[in-house]
């Protein structure tokens, strides 16, 4: 399996929350306080809602809560019906919040203080070392949070046990924070850049994403971001492209039923239109563009590797013919090669550019069960 990126069409966004329990059931909050349901992958419902900052949705997605601009907090059960939980209104201006796995609402406040709400009428003061600003909770009941510093801290186990206490981790320059359902912690950094971790003391970061600003993860294979520019991605596993044939295709069950393969034949560098045939007639087709193998040399002479891989959606025409325009600069993350912010925006030129497609047939002497088309390499 291979993590890939892919952008939506969204834009203006400045938070996202997922269901734990419930895939597409996803909500926006965007840059100019509007609030958005997000059923499907890059399908937007505008809520008739507005003045808010952040979002948070219970686990079953039955829930969408949001914190406005002003520090109250309001939910909805049904679309575009909004009320305001007065039981916050006691506590003083909200920062973020989040909602437990059994349906308990907790906050931090502007001040740094943390409240949990059970029964939606009476909130809990949650005695804290730190002032905290952003908090997530996993599948096992551990929790996650990151104080106005920036530090990342941890606690297990229920947060209404005496014996547990919120520890230090390894974690600093923090923003946003959310964990997967296999119990993996993803993080964005105030400088935007993208890390996880399991145990708090060792950190992965994922060097080709940067100037992002929130993340809410869906189960452990889904992770959405959302940039600082506005733009809504989500970094996903999907099964490796194959390379190069290194032998002539076996004329086995899946060459006899669909005859002719699909083949991608060209791709324009000045107009960034792909163009491929043989796909099946007015169908989706997933154009996959992998930089995996180059490496660019930055100023300090040092090679780093371009290990940035997106997919995208497309649909071929009447006789499965494929038009399609991928301009690299919007459709691939930008890549940070030092430490004085300089990005990689598209492809650096000289870089290999490996396009590969298919419309979800199956081959199964594939190691992906999927027919895939040629890998048509372009020079950037």
């Amino acid at each position: 399996m291979a993590w890939v990126w892919t952008k939506s069409s969204a834009s203006g966004m400045q938070d996202i929350a997922c269901a734990a329990r419930k895939f597409n059931s996803n909500a926006l909050a965007g840059l100019n306080g509007t609030i958005w349901r997000m059923p499907s992958w890059d399908s937007f419902t505008q809520e008739k809602a507005s003045g808010f900052r952040r979002v948070a949705m219970s686990p079953d997605g039955d829930r969408l809560y949001g914190v406005g601009e002003n520090g109250t907090v309001w939910y909805s059960t049904s679309p575009n019906i909004w009320k305001r939980l007065e039981a916050t209104d006691q506590l003083g201006p909200v920062e973020d919040a989040v909602v437990n796995l059994d349906d308990s609402l907790w906050l931090t406040l502007k001040n740094g203080q943390m409240w949990s709400i059970r029964d939606g009428k009476q909130p809990e003061w949650r005695t804290t070392l730190t002032p905290f600003k952003r908090l997530a909770v996993g599948q096992n009941n551990n929790w996650w949070g990151i104080d106005k510093q920036g530090y990342l801290l941890c606690r297990n186990g229920n947060l209404d046990e005496a014996y547990s206490y919120w520890r230090d981790t390894n974690g600093s320059g923090m923003e946003d924070v959310s964990v997967s359902a296999d119990g993996t912690v993803w993080l964005v950094g105030g400088n935007g850049t993208v890390w996880h971790t399991r145990d708090g003391q060792s950190f992965t970061q994922i060097v080709e994403a940067s100037d992002f600003h929130s993340v809410s993860v869906q189960g452990s294979d889904f992770i959405y971001l959302v940039g600082n520019n506005g733009t809504l991605w989500v970094y996903q596993t999907v099964p490796d492209a194959p390379p190069q044939p290194k032998a002539p295709p076996k004329k086995d069950d899946t060459e006899i039923n669909n005859p002719l393969l699909p083949v991608l034949g060209s791709y324009d560098v000045k107009t960034f239109t792909l163009k491929g045939e043989n796909f099946l007639p007015s169908h989706p087709v997933y154009v996959r563009l992998s930089m995996i193998g180059n490496t660019i040399a930055n100023a300090y002479g040092n090679g780093i590797p371009d290990t940035r891989d997106t997919s995208m959606q497309f649909t071929s025409d009447s006789v499965g013919k494929l038009t399609a325009n991928i301009d690299p600069r919007n459709v691939l993350p930008h890549l940070n090669i030092d430490d004085q912010g300089t990005y990689v925006y598209g492809c650096f030129p000289g870089e290999k550019l490996h396009f590969s497609a298919h419309d979800g047939r199956q081959n199964f002497n594939d190691t992906t069960n999927i027919l895939w088309s040629n890998t048509l390499t372009i020079t950037c």
